[in-house]
This record gives structure tokens, sequence and C-alpha cells, in this order.
């Protein structure tokens, strides 16, 4: 009776660790199964590519290599002289996926308005955790499956929209590290900083004929309207219908609505939570 349990609970530690296999992919730094993997992604999850087109060979993308805009919490190192005496990271700074000042594991150089929670401090390299878009990179099973949900940024102009809402207050200093994201309509705050805004996917209503200021929304879980999304920055290749109440992180900018009670946020980056 113990051999056949320990057979069974054995076969049902299996079957859980091929499932998670099989649900998700590994996202890479480079195009190449040896690069740093610096995240995992559901398959099937939705995708963005990175605003600047990365450069892949015909031979990467015959095996099925993807250039994708990455958004989520990472971790890396940068050098301890590219710290300032206010422990600050210095703009320009190179932030590498481990402690290693070589190409091949850069995940960004750090930008004014990007925000580095100082983790540790050793004598040549400082670990730092934040929260940005970069380009990597994830390879599909098979290279003539479709690939992921894309989208990407295209021009910045306004063009033809609608409108956009939500409220949210929260004071961050400009070097103040980013905090968690925001779901709520008392969180919002017209500030001008790019942030991580959280929640699902919605379409608001149209009342007596007349067309919503903007053609999606970002919900709390009760399904209420935190903010308006002008999506008017991304190049959107898969209709976003099939989304909808699905959970998102939004990146950008929320801007009061003139003469409503409602924000709309610029939205910049985007990604399946």
């Amino acid at each position: 009776m113990r051999i056949l349990l320990s057979l069974i609970v054995s076969f049902g530690f299996i079957s859980a660790l091929s499932f998670a296999e099989e649900d998700e992919r590994s996202v890479y730094l480079r195009p190449s199964e040896d690069a740093p993997v610096i995240g995992t992604l559901p398959k099937g999850a939705f995708v963005m590519s990175p605003t600047q087109p990365a450069e892949l060979s015909d031979r990467q993308r015959a095996e099925g290599w993807e250039a994708i805009s990455y958004l989520d919490h990472l971790q890396g190192f940068v050098q301890r002289t590219d710290l300032t005496k206010d422990l600050f990271v210095q703009t320009g700074a190179r932030i590498y996926s481990h402690e290693r000042s070589d190409p091949r594991y850069l995940l960004t150089l750090a930008e004014a308005e990007d925000h580095y929670e100082i983790e540790n401090l050793t004598a040549n390299w400082v670990e730092v955790s934040f929260r940005k878009p970069i380009t990597a990179f994830i390879r599909s099973d098979d290279s003539n499956s479709p690939s992921p949900v894309g989208i990407g940024t295209a021009s910045q102009s306004d063009g033809d929209l609608f409108d956009s809402p939500a409220e949210q207050k929260e004071s961050v200093a400009k070097q103040e590290p980013s905090r968690a994201p925001v779901a709520t309509k008392s969180a919002i705050s017209d500030d001008s900083i790019l942030r991580t805004f959280e929640g699902w996917l919605g379409t608001p209503r149209s009342f007596f004929g007349r067309k919503p200021l903007y053609p999606y929304q970002i919900v709390d879980a009760s399904g209420n309207r935190i903010a308006y999304l002008d999506l008017s920055r991304l190049l959107i290749t898969t209709p976003l219908e099939h989304f909808i109440g699905r959970k998102f992180l939004f990146y950008g900018r929320a801007e009061p609505i003139e003469g409503k009670r409602d924000f709309v946020i610029r939205v910049e980056q985007m990604r399946q939570n």
C-alpha cells in the first residue's frame, strides 16, 4: 500500500511538473538557448513588440525566436561606481543580469525616469530591483504556430480617439522607487510620472447612443471603471475583444479629463498579468 501510494504521489508530482512546463515559456535576454532566462510567460499570453525593432537573423526566425517587450519586476546588478553618494543609480548606468560587465548580460541602461531599489551592496556591485519594459525574446515550440498576440508601439500622434478617465492619488518623488501596481480609482495621480497600473481590460457602456470617450477602460475586480485607456500609441495586431475581462499591467501616464471627474491613462506598454 505504501509503495502504491508513493507511486501515485510521485506520478502526480511528475505530471504537475510537465503541466507547468507546458503552460509556461521562458523569456530570454537574447535569442539563444544559452542566454540568461529573466522570466517566464504563460503560453498564449498577451505580449507586445518592442518599441525599437530587434534584429533577428533568418536562422533565428526559423528557429521560432520572437522579440517582445517584457514588463515585470526585475533584478539586476550595477557597478558600484555607477552609484551616487545618495545611493541613486546614475543615468546611463549599465544594468546587468549577473555580476559581470559583459554585453551578453546587459539588461538595460538606466534612464532619468527609472526607479531602482537598492537590494544589496558589495565592494564592486550593487543589486537592484526595478520595473520597466525591456526588449527580451521568447521561442515558439513550433515555428509554424501563430505567434502570441502582438502589440507594437506606433507613432505618438493622437489620431482619431474617443476619450479616457480614472482617479488615483499616489505621491511619488521623482527618484523614489515605483510603488506596487495601483488598481483603485482613488489612487490615480496626474503628476505625469510613468507608472504601472494593474486591472482588468473592459469596454465602457454607451448611453443614449453616445459613443464613450474611449473604446477601452481599466476596471477593478468589481467591474468599476478606474480609468479610460488611450491605446493610440500602440499598434494593435490582434482584436482586443478576445481579452476583455482579463487582467493586465498598463504602463503609462494618467491625465485628468477636462470637465469630467475621470482620468485617462496614456498607455505606452501593456502586458497580460
